[in-house]
């Protein structure tokens, strides 16, 4: 040490510095070699260390031109290695650090996650810009999308001039039977060319050809002019025949007849969405003539050249003509074009683009909040960087190891935020919403690690730069005589600091207000009556029209099997309805009602209900209330006078205050009138946020329809009674597939499924907000009181009690936690706003939300305030004077 020093002194006489600088680098080499002995170094490799450091050679300069003559590899180990001491050396403030970017950078990567699975992977569809689906609009159901009628889609097709191709997609139900048990396959007949407009080709096999809709045969009493030959999915296809390569070309078993497969579509092909299997649709005879039935999924693909508005231009025209030619069916119905990846991520795209807009903010308050970090605790470091520009570091090489910290900080920032974004991505599994698509491609794939790298390099950067260079320009015999307290305190340094906390508090309030809105929202929807009480009801989807072809038949079948099931033991009741509560496959006819001795309106003008059938117990089975009259009995029979039962809603809407009962209507465009005989209370259909709707009850003993869903209430957990409630059921006729069961609660569940999803999010994204605005004033407040020991002593010098010093610390946290909620109050109110359309029974301005947030924010404000206000409390008077 004394060789070194002599030669460092020749170097400091030679720049005329004052003896109190010397004795200050003096000081300050020997620390920092002892430091490196506490590192775990040998003394004599700590001296080697030094000497390469501060001087080995004839010169100071020497030194330094050697070292930036030493390989680039060896330096960056070098500069690793000193910055890895350097941050284990301070282990609360790279725990802080740490904890920031760990939690900003695995945040934004998860939902950069999210994003590129559901909005930027792409659609496996070549030219997904042309491709297009295609809809109604009618003002009588509110002007929103709807399906399409088959005479319409017809006249759509003769007359466009906009696509390359138009075509339809019918949902239908095929049973699958053959080897294992007999399963209810959802599945779309496709007019011809519907594979040609989607273009993509198949995985194994081929599209249908022409001839596929020329060749055939029809099926009684099945779909009359089905064809032979079916495409499946892929799914189905590991499912059902553990993924065969040599399928192709061998039958399946449909209804009992057999099906040809002629091709396997990619996993990724699926749409329209929810279907296993595609078949041939061949033209009807009604297809010309039907125009008030809307179920027909439309898809074109426009000529290249051809815009969107030149299209919607083109159907608009057609639209007019029908009109004009069919008033009594298309009065005011018009069409709307939507490009199929709107169509897929309509409900779901400004929800992720403004929560990965939020995920960026917290990013850059992380970056901001490490900054802060690193400038306070750049000022302790002061002195070590004076003496290294004193003795010939250039600016460039102490912010390259500046920055090579910043970088094994943001190295291992990126690292944790990986396995936060990887337990983030599971949690959020657990609550996947029905309604969102493609979640099942949403995962850590290489698009997605290549974004947290380049997240983590810009952090480093962000983080890092700006202090480096703030840090490196000092002067260097104010920075060694200066008090390093004195400058960290120093109202200006600390301001910026401030601001950038308060700023963490403003965005931790939007996001807690946010969630505390959604939350209070889904606890509003949770607690609407449905109108029926769902508990232990199992629901089971059945369709029989190929084993029951009358309707007389159909209503035997019916009243046997719900026998059956009524007798079978742990089943307390049963019954069937064509439409089951939030089912979502539910036949929902609405037809137009007209009240008999009431003005008679056209059928196009005439108010419209949902028209429901219903086995006489399933009002008991539901507890919907009855209100006045009856319910059906076993005397309402098709021989008998026809009767139905109406909602409250439709009693209100109908007949005002004459009353319902006795009441005669007729549906649809004819037929025989219906006397009323019951009211019963309103039951929720499709959500429970939707008002109810006017509904109309008929028997089946009346209808004899052979879509049916049996509903039974057990008096146990109903999953116990599945096996049981097959058997019944096949009893009856065997081999009888389901096509969905499913238990009420389950059901009701999925409704509001996207609504979990959505607060899952936010409450994920103001956890993590609060979190880092948690660090962001502990470690404010913690350097703060850390660098103004020596006030604090002189404080409690002068007569103030630690409590007072105590008061002061929390006070300031306080302060600066209450300018955040304030600024963030105001964002809360305009992001209320911008989620007003995802709340129910909540205002943008609910006062608990606005109230909890800030509470709960300076409660947080006094927990992170409380470690540094009782150390500066409990301060060593004489050793903080001293320290001054």
């Amino acid at each position: 040490m004394r060789t070194l020093w002599t030669r460092l002194r020749g170097f400091l006489f030679a720049r005329r510095l004052d003896r109190d600088l010397e004795r200050q680098i003096e000081s300050h080499i020997a620390l920092h070699v002892e430091d490196l002995v506490r590192g775990g170094m040998s003394p004599q490799e700590a001296r080697r260390q030094a000497a390469r450091e501060f001087g080995n050679a004839t010169s100071i300069r020497e030194v330094y031109r050697e070292t930036r003559s030493l390989p680039l590899l060896e330096t960056l180990l070098l500069d690793v290695r000193y910055a890895a001491r350097t941050l284990l050396r301070r282990p609360g403030f790279t725990a802080l650090a740490l904890a920031a970017l760990s939690l900003s950078i695995g945040l934004s990567t998860a939902l950069f996650s999210i994003v590129h699975g559901v909005l930027l992977r792409s659609l496996p569809y070549p030219d997904q810009d042309r491709l297009m689906t295609v809809w109604q609009t009618d003002p009588k159901k509110g002007g929103a999308r709807d399906e399409v009628a088959i005479g319409n889609f017809l006249d759509w097709r003769l007359r466009q001039r906009s696509f390359e191709g138009l075509a339809i997609a019918e949902p239908f139900s095929h049973e699958l039977s053959g080897d294992g048990e007999p399963e209810a396959i959802r599945s779309w007949i496709v007019s011809e060319g519907f594979f040609e407009v989607m273009g993509t080709p198949p995985l194994l096999g081929r599209w249908f050809t022409a001839e596929d809709y020329r060749a055939g045969s029809p099926l009684e009493g099945y779909y009359p002019g089905a064809a032979r030959v079916v495409i499946i999915s892929h799914g189905l296809w590991q499912r059902r025949f553990g993924g065969d390569p040599n399928l192709i070309g061998k039958q399946l078993q449909l209804r009992g007849r057999p099906m040809t497969i002629v091709g396997v579509m990619p996993p990724e092909f699926q749409f329209p969405a929810k279907r296993e299997l595609w078949s041939p649709r061949l033209p009807q005879p009604q297809d010309r003539d039907s125009r008030a039935a809307t179920y027909m999924t439309v898809t074109g693909r426009l000529k290249p050249g051809i815009t969107r508005e030149q299209a919607r231009q083109d159907m608009a025209r057609i639209a007019a003509e029908l009109e004009a030619e069919h008033p009594r069916t298309n009065q005011g119905v018009g069409v709307r074009l939507i490009p199929i990846a709107d169509y897929l991520t309509d409900g779901v795209r400004p929800v992720l683009w403004i929560l990965f807009g939020a995920a960026s903010l917290l990013l850059v308050a992380a970056c901001a909040n490490v900054g802060g970090l690193l400038l306070a605790r750049g000022v302790e470091r002061r002195h070590e960087l004076a003496v290294r520009s004193a003795i010939g570091g250039s600016t460039r090489r102490l912010v390259r190891q500046l920055l090579t910290e910043t970088g094994l900080l943001a190295l291992a920032g990126g690292l944790g935020g990986v396995a936060i974004a990887y337990g983030a991505l599971r949690l959020l599994m657990f609550l996947p919403p029905s309604q969102v698509p493609r979640i099942e491609y949403v995962g850590l794939s290489g698009a997605v690690l290549l974004f947290c790298c380049a997240v983590t390099a810009l952090t480093a950067l962000a983080c890092g730069l700006a202090p480096a260079l703030r840090m490196v320009r000092v002067d260097l015999a104010d920075a060694l005589k200066s008090s390093s307290r004195a400058l960290a305190a120093a109202p200006a340094r600390q301001r910026g600091r401030q601001v950038l906390v308060a700023a963490q508090v403003a965005l931790a309030m939007v996001l807690l207000t946010g969630a505390a809105l959604l939350a209070r929202s889904l606890a509003t929807l949770l607690a609407v009556d449905p109108g029926f009480r769902p508990e232990r009801i199992l629901s089971l989807e059945v369709h029989v029209y190929a084993r029951a072809r009358t309707p007389q038949e159909r209503i035997a079948y019916f009243r046997q099997t719900l026998d059956r099931l009524s007798r079978t033991p742990g089943v307390v009741s049963a019954a069937a309805v064509s439409a089951f509560p939030f089912h979502d496959n539910a036949i929902d006819i609405e037809t137009a009602v007209q009240v008999v001795g009431a003005p008679e309106l056209p059928v196009h003008q005439r108010p419209t209900a949902r028209i429901t059938t219903a086995t006489p117990a399933y009002f008991e089975l539901m507890r919907i209330p009855l209100r006045d009259g009856r319910t059906f009995g076993d005397a309402d029979a098709l021989e008998t006078e026809r009767v139905a039962i109406v909602n409250e809603a439709m009693a209100r809407r109908f007949f005002d205050a004459r009353g319902a009962l006795g009441q005669r209507v007729v549906t649809g465009t004819g037929g025989a009138p219906r006397t009323i005989v019951g009211v019963v209370g309103n039951t929720l259909r499709k959500g429970l946020s939707e008002p109810p709707q006017p509904e109309l009850y008929v028997p089946h003993a009346q209808s004899g329809t052979g879509s049916m869903t049996c509903v039974v209430r057990t008096a146990a957990d109903p999953w116990g009674l599945v096996p049981a409630i097959k058997e019944a059921i096949w009893s009856v006729k065997g081999g009888q597939p389901f096509s969905k069961i499913a238990t009420a609660e389950q059901l009701m569940s999925t409704t509001h499924s996207e609504r979990r999803f959505h607060l899952a999010l936010i409450a994920l994204f103001a956890g993590m907000a609060v979190m880092l605005a948690t660090v962001g004033l502990f470690g404010l407040v913690s350097y703060a009181a850390n660098q103004r020991r020596g006030e604090m002593g002189l404080r409690m010098a002068l007569g103030a009690s630690g409590l007072n010093v105590l008061g002061l610390v929390v006070r300031e946290a306080l302060s600066l936690a209450g300018l955040g909620v304030a600024l963030g109050l105001v964002g809360a109110l305009v992001a209320g706003n911008l989620i007003r359309a995802m709340l129910f029974g909540v205002t943008p301005y609910d006062p608990a939300s606005l109230a909890g947030a800030p509470a709960l924010l300076l409660l947080i404000a006094i927990a992170a305030s409380a470690a540094p206000a009782l150390r500066a409390a409990r301060v060593d008077l004489m050793r903080a004077l001293r320290a001054e």
